[in-house]
Parts: C-alpha cells; structure tokens; sequence
C-alpha cells in the first residue's frame, strides 16, 4: 500500500505534461472516480471552466520550479458538483529520472483545516519558505502533511517524500517514542515546549521545540503545527564558557597557539601568545583598529571569511594568510577558525600559529627539491628515484627515451613497474638489490659488484619493445633522509651498446691486427723459402729430357709449391696485407664455375645447391681469393651437417642502408652483392658466434681444425671493402652472409693471351736481396740466360755497387725490404743519377708504408713471391723491352 493512501486530503502526482500518474484513496472518494478512471486524465481538466487554461499555464511555471506558492482552483466531480480548493504542489523527480508535480489538494469549502488558520497564503509562505527554523504540520494520525525546507535539510529527505510519513520512518524508535508523546499531549489541547537532544544523519541535534494544536472553526483540534530551532552550537558553547571558562582560562592564556574571538568585526578576547605573535599590547588589539595585524593584501579575504563564519555561510575551517607585526614585519599565519554562539551573540573563535619559519624552511625544501629534480630531469642517463613502497618519484627524461614511458604514466605507480617498463614484466631490478635480498637477481646481470651501499652491474636486455637487444650499465644506491632513516632509492642506467660495439671492433681488430703481423711475417719468410724450391725445381725440369720419369716428381714439387703459395697468399689476405689481383668480375659466373671445384669438398649424402641471381653481378675482386673464401665457406658449413645435410649457396643482389651499417659497424652504404651459404647443421649459440671469426678459435676437436678458415674469410673480404655477417642458433643452422660493392656494368673480359716463352738477354742487372738462397737462385737464373749481374745483401750495399756500376747497369731487382735501406730508397738514390734507370719489385707482402707511398708510378714492376723462373725471365724482359 503507498503510504500516501492514509492521507485524509488528496494526493496526486502528474507528469510533465499533466497525465495523472498516480492518485490516493481520499483523491478518488472526493472526486467520484474510480483510480483506473483517473489515470491519464489531465490534472488541469479536472478544473471548472475558464480557469482551466490559467491551471495548464500555472501547471508549467510549476514543474519548471517558477512558482511555489499555492493555487486556489473549483474542482468538478464525476457528478458534475464542483467545490473550491487549495493545491500545494512542488516539482518532483520520478524514480525512473522523469519530472512531473506532487501536489496537495485541500478541500476548502467550510475553510476547514489547517489552512484557516494561516489566513491568506503571504503567511504560509512566510512561514513555511522563509523561516530558517525547521516548521512542520502533521495531522491527527501524527503524519506530517507539511514540512517546510529547513525540516527537509536538517533530515536529508527531500520534501516531498516526508509529505505522508511518520516519525517512526524518521528516527530511531526511542526517539519517535518521546516525539509522538508530546504530540499526543498537543493533540489533547496542550502547548509544549523542550529541548531535547534528537540523533539525525549521524550527528546528534539539541533542539528547542513548541508544539501547539491545530484547530477548526468549531474548535476541534484537527492536528500538530511545530517549529524547531537547532540550538547544538549556543548549547556546546555556553556550556564551555559558562561551565569551564574559570578551569580553562589559565590554559588558553598559556597555549602555543594564539587564540582570539570575534564578534563581528571586534575582538572581544585574544590570548598572551597571540600578543606575541603580532608584538601588539592586549589593549590596542581589543580597543584599537579592527584587523590591523593583517597584511594589507590579504585583510579583506579574512575579514570576509570572518563575517561570513558568523552568519552561517560555510567557510574554510583552516588557511593561511599573512600577518603584519607591530614591528611592520610580515609573517605567515595559519587560522583554525569555527563559527559558535556566545550569550546569544554569534562569534568567531580562531587558533593562530605563526608557521612563517616553517613555511620559509619548506619553500626553501621545495625548492631544493625542484632542483634536485630538475637535475635529474637533464641528466644524459635514464634515472629513477622509488620510494620505501618502491613507488616512482622521478622519472627523467633519458627515461622516457629510453623506454618509451613518458614521466606522467610511470610517477606514483609502483608493483615493479619500473621494470616492466624495461623487460616487459614485474621484476626486481639493481635499484631493488640495494633495498633487500633478491634471490637469482645477480644471474640476470653479466657482472654485479658492491661499493659501500652502491651497486654497479651490467647486463644484455632485450627491451620490452621487441628491438634488438641493448646492453645496459647501471648504479644504484639508497636513499637516506637526514637522521639516517632510508626513504628510498635511485637508479642511473646508461645504454652502452654503441660503446660495447665499438670495444668490441677495436679488440676484434686489435686481434686481427697481431695475429695479422704474425701471419705475415711467416708468408713473407715461406714465400722466400718458395720461391727457392720453385726456381730450382724448374731449373732441374729444364735440365730433364721431357720424357725422363723424373718429370713427374718436379711437376709434384711445382704442384705442391704453387698449393702452398696459395696458402700464403690467403694467410696475406687474412692479414689485408696481401696485394690482390683485382679485375671486375660477374660473380655470378666465378660461383658457377666454382660449384665444381666445392662439390669436390663434399660427401654425396650431403645435399648442394647453387642459385645464382638472374641479373649480371660485378665487383671488383680477386678472383682466386674469392674462390679461396667459397671454399672456407663451404667447408666450414661440411663439418657443420656432418656430412650428411643440406647446403645452399645463394647469390643475390641487396642494398645495405646507413643504418644498417651504423649498427653493423660497415664501410659504406649502396648496392652490394651477396653471397649466402646456408647450412642445416647443429647452429651456434650466441657466445660461439662471437668469436667464430678470431684466428685459431674452433670447436672441432684438436687435430681437425686449424681455426683460420673463417678469419682467413673475413680479412679477403674486408680486404675487398666487404662485410662478412653470421646469422645463426642452436639446432637452427646458421647462414653467413658476404657482401662486396657492386660497380655497375662493363666487366672486362681480357682475352687469354697465349702461353710466352721465356727470354734470356745481354745486359747488366743490380740484384739486391737478403735472403741468401733466394738471391743465389735469381742469380743463377739471370746468369744462365745470358745476363750479367751485380749482387748485394743489404740496401746501402745495392746503393754502393750502383755507384760503381751505374754505366753499365740497366735494371734494378730489388726486395723491397732489406737491412740498411729498403728498396724505395736504393731506387731514389739511383734515379738521381740515372733518372731513367728501370726497375723490378718483389715482395712477399707490402705492409710497409713506401711502398704504398712511393711506388705509385715509374718503370718498375711488381712481383709477388714466390716468383717462378718464368715470372722472374718474363718480367724482366718486359721492362727491359718497355712493355
């Protein structure tokens, strides 16, 4: 049952256009309809005649809150009788977010009720809309049929929904028990008056209440009116003043804080402390100007503040504002201030603390930190700062680019998302190592140690955001506030991969370099040896008849000689200290014909395969050496199946960027060809491949492998301007990559000139070499062709037999390293006589800076031992004819 069908007046409600929605019992009884009749039927056409269209215009400023007094209408019934009444109504809001009009409507016919007792609605409205105390109506049944606005705030129950309702429905039963008990004692005529103590929304009301009866014009009382003043604020202070003011008096004048009241814009008291913190006397604070301890910009706002306290509007409880000493000195104050009532007069009681030295401590706090942190903000290392709940308090710039993470999503999070940020989960990190004990956290770095509190350490990250891995150096100390106590924690991480990476070449060539030198000194020394083998085995072939049986065996030495230049030469490369035959080649064609040859290496259960690129590819290499790192290549791939896989070799054509190189470490960018050889085989992990290409690294066993095939590849190729990359993981094989300059069209393709006999002569030749052996066979060569020749050990001593010679002598053969001069030099010394002196090169290497320097033109040639007899008869006769 609605509450609102124990209502002995009408009630009804309507929506926004008048449809009525809803209508009790007592409404249906004193119009003649039925409930279900009522339904949908307009509001205002229940209205007489002419007024109905003023009832549809009043409707509307009613539910738009323009109106709020009540209307006076004559109402037809079903029956067509019409009676006058008084309607009360208010807008209202549906529970299911409509609007619409609750409204009352009074028969007045016999001006009976409560509405003859107010006369005229000025006094109703006055009463019930303007009060500021709580007014109430209820009728016999001790339901409330009027409430004005101030009973509706003290309860917190909008008006329209007490129209109706007992006090059972408001308070707690004990309180209802009393309330209905004096209402019962109005009700028999009384008038009562209390003041009791009544518990609403929590807090709990002194109230000062009358009741008096409401009566008819026949004298009958026909309900309750009441008016209620909360009197909570005058009781509590009187009851501190009155009862307590003696026992505290001596405590107020001796507190920290200063105290004063306030009765408008005049001091009626104020304590010893706040005398000292304006340096004023109590007399002229009490009698003197009002407010003068205030600064002058600030005076308006407090004495505004003040004022409003005590005329009940809501101000700050607590704020600061700045003082003004007698002294003319400007402090900071803080106010606690409170609104309250003394003997009958609203006042204003304020605690006032001077806090102008801790304000200025922390501004200058503040502004230290903001220092500190603007630091931060700038430091060229990503920074964080975490405090004990390891919560983010600073996250700089670096920061941001380093992970991505702007400051204004990271700062206050906390749960490890620092590290998130970085690994992409919730983990500890070196900034959490220095807070606690974090089991395994030093497995995660490639070194960590400890200095006092801070912490240093390294680690390989593959970052949250999926790019290449980045290696990282971090430090990380606590933090500590001035007593000691630790309130956090930083952390600096610089990304050294760029540094890392160039360490790592400059050790890689530093190796290279060493093991270089190394490699040439010993070609240098076997090539010389070579040369001597070679020279004297053709000379024993000459001296053979061609179908002598010994032929066979010079052929092996010469066979074997020509292997182990090969050798040497490779071992040159590898060092870049090898003076290469470089011509254009299609390295299409050079793979193609090589297939052959590395077939050769290979076991028929391994599976080979060549594809060449379907365009013309030409760099600008030696040929032989680019065979040589084919076959490295494809040996080093062998052993990695087992001989029992797949291998492919694949040619293409690609275009290395900037960045590309930048990361890699490469010379130029443009359009390169590659040579791929893939292989199935067991892969590397990462530690192997980065020492796969050092001299003399293998992991085959010892005995099976010398470990210069790979770093032999990789000097030919970066002797040739090249790249030489591996691609490789463990039981997903592994593809090396070599990439050399592409130079376009226009290969020269020379043709094969036919097999030369060597030619003696008659002239005179200067041979100067070190070498004992080889210098006796060149002699002997030189000699037994017809020419005739002056030789010397050292260099001074090829200058010294020129002098003596330098009619007769026509040619120079000279080693371009000796002891006393070197070649460079004894050919200056004798052009400066004998400007057009020719000249003959050789060398096992030409790692010396004159040669790269001085020898870029003139009548010389260059031989690269080891030398045949044919090479050494052939080339001199070259120049000696100036071809």
């Amino acid at each position: 049952m609605n509450s609102f069908d124990l209502l002995p007046q009408t009630v009804f409600e309507a929506d926004r256009d008048g449809t009525i929605s809803y209508i009790n019992k007592a409404g249906c009884q004193a119009l003649g309809y039925r409930s279900e009749e009522l339904h949908g039927m307009k509001i205002f056409d229940l209205v007489s005649g002419e007024k109905r269209q003023a009832a549809m215009d009043r409707f509307r400023r009613k539910t738009e809150g323009a109106l709020t007094d009540p209307s006076r209408y004559t109402i037809r019934r079903k029956d067509g009788s019409e009676f006058p009444v008084m309607v009360y109504s208010s807008p209202v809001i549906f529970p299911d977010g409509s609007t619409g009009l609750r409204g009352i409507m009074a028969d007045i016919t016999p001006e009976k009720g409560m509405e003859a007792h107010l006369q005229n609605e000025e006094r109703f409205r006055t009463l019930f809309e303007a009060t500021e105390d709580t007014m109430f109506i209820k009728d016999r049944d001790l339901r409330y049929v009027a409430v004005n606005p101030a009973m509706a705030e003290l309860v917190g129950i909008p008006a329209e929904r007490l129209i109706g309702a007992t006090d059972r429905e408001l308070f707690d039963e004990e309180t209802a028990g009393w309330i209905q008990e004096h209402d019962r004692r109005v009700l028999q005529g009384e008038t009562v008056e209390t003041e009791n103590s009544i518990p609403v929304r929590g807090r709990t009301v002194i109230a000062h209440v009358i009741k008096v009866p409401m009566r008819d014009d026949t004298g009958r009382t026909t309900g309750v009116c009441g008016i209620a003043r909360d009197v909570t604020e005058r009781r509590h202070t009187e009851e501190i003043l009155l009862e307590t003011e003696e026992r505290y008096r001596t405590v107020i004048e001796h507190m920290k804080d200063g105290v004063a009241i306030l009765s408008g814009d005049r001091h009626i008291y104020v304590n010893r402390r706040f005398l000292d913190i304006f340096g004023y006397e109590r007399d002229e604070v009490i009698n003197g100007r009002p407010f003068n301890w205030l600064h002058p910009d600030d005076r308006d706002m407090v004495m505004e503040r003040n004022r409003g306290r005590q005329q009940g509007r809501s101000e700050p409880p607590q704020y600061k504002f700045r003082g003004l000493r007698a002294d003319g000195k400007v402090i900071i104050i803080e106010v606690s201030a409170t609104g309250m009532v003394l003997q009958g007069e609203p006042v204003t009681l304020a605690f006032l603390r001077d806090i102008t030295e801790m304000e200025l401590t922390s501004q200058a706090l503040e502004a230290e930190r903001r220092r500190l942190f603007d630091i931060i903000d700038f430091l060229p290392d990503g920074t964080l700062v975490i405090d004990n709940d390891k919560k983010i308090i600073a996250w700089n710039r670096a920061m941001e680019t380093m992970t991505g993470k702007k400051k204004q999503d990271m700062l206050g999070k906390g749960d490890f998302a620092y590290a998130q940020a970085f690994y992409g989960e919730r983990r500890p990190m070196l900034i959490d190592a220095v807070q606690g004990k974090y089991p395994g956290l030093e497995d995660r770095y490639q070194f960590m140690r400890q200095s006092g509190h801070e912490l240093y350490a390294e680690a390989r990250v593959r970052m949250a955001d999926g790019a290449e891995p980045r290696h990282l150096w971090g430090a990380a100390a606590p933090l500590f506030d001035m007593d000691g106590n630790r309130i956090g924690a930083i952390e600096s991480i610089r990304d050294v991969t760029e540094r890392k990476r160039l360490e790592d070449q400059f050790l890689h060539s530093q190796k290279m370099e060493a093991v270089g030198k190394l490699a040439a000194g010993i070609a240098h020394n076997f090539n010389n040896l070579l040369s001597v083998i070679m020279g004297y085995a053709s000379l024993f072939q000459i001296r053979l008849k061609p179908d002598d049986p010994g032929q066979l065996h010079v052929k092996e030495i010469l066979s074997a000689t020509e292997r182990a230049s090969h050798l040497t030469r490779s071992l040159l490369a590898f060092s870049r200290k090898q003076i290469l035959n470089m011509k254009p080649l299609d390295l299409n064609h050079v793979v193609k014909e090589s297939k052959k040859l590395l077939s050769r290496l290979l076991t028929e259960e391994i599976r080979f395969t060549v594809l060449p690129a379907d365009e013309e590819l030409v760099i600008m290499a030696d040929r032989l050496q680019i065979e040589q790192v084919l076959m490295n290549l494809v040996s080093n791939a062998r052993d990695a199946v087992s001989n029992a896989g797949k291998i492919t070799v694949r040619i293409e054509k690609t275009v290395i960027s900037s960045a590309f190189l930048k990361t890699n470490g490469f010379r130029k960018e443009g359009p390169y060809a590659v040579i791929s050889c893939t292989d199935d085989g067991a892969g590397m992990d990462e530690k192997t491949r980065e020492h796969v290409f050092e001299p003399f690294f293998t992991t085959k066993e010892p005995g099976k492998g010398t470990g210069l095939g790979l770093s032999m590849a990789f000097g030919i190729v970066e002797q040739h301007g090249g790249y030489i990359h591996v691609e490789s993981e463990p039981g997903k094989g592994s593809v090396f990559s070599i990439g050399i300059p592409l130079i376009g069209k226009g290969m020269d393709n020379p043709e094969q000139k036919g097999a030369l006999e060597p030619r003696g002569g008659s002239e005179t030749i200067l041979l100067a070499e070190d070498d004992a052996s080889l210098r006796a066979f060149t002699k002997n060569v030189l000699e037994r062709y017809g020419y005739t020749v002056f030789e010397a050990s050292r260099g001074d001593e090829a200058i010294e037999r020129f002098m003596e010679n330098r009619d007769t002598v026509e040619l120079l053969f000279l080693d371009v390293v000796m002891p006393g001069r070197n070649g460079r030099e004894v050919l200056d010394a004798a052009r400066a006589v004998k400007p057009g002196i020719k000249a003959v090169f050789y060398s096992g290497y030409t790692d010396d800076v004159i040669l790269r320097r001085g020898l870029s033109g003139g009548q010389f040639r260059l031989l690269k031992k080891p030398v045949s007899l044919e090479d050494i008869l052939l080339t001199v006769r070259e120049v000696l004819d100036g071809h």
